[in-house]
């Protein structure tokens, strides 16, 4: 956690497996600051997993920043 990276540029896949890593110190856009696990069981469908993942991060980044 705490990598840093810069935007994924000319995106052909939905899926991305790796991006630039960056210091932290450089000029980037976006930085890693939580590893999430979504939940065992089938696969809910796209759109769920969209959804968990946003409420996943979103506790996740109110702990990393200490701010709602």
């Amino acid at each position: 956690m705490g990598d840093c990276f810069t935007e994924v540029q000319d995106v052909e896949e939905e899926i991305i497996f790796t991006v630039p890593v960056v210091p932290c110190s450089e000029p980037h856009s976006d930085e890693v600051f939580a590893l999430v696990t979504l939940p065992e069981g089938d696969f809910p469908g796209q759109d769920a997993i969209y959804d968990q993942g946003e409420e996943l991060c979103i506790a996740e980044f109110d702990i990393f920043v200490g701010l709602s």
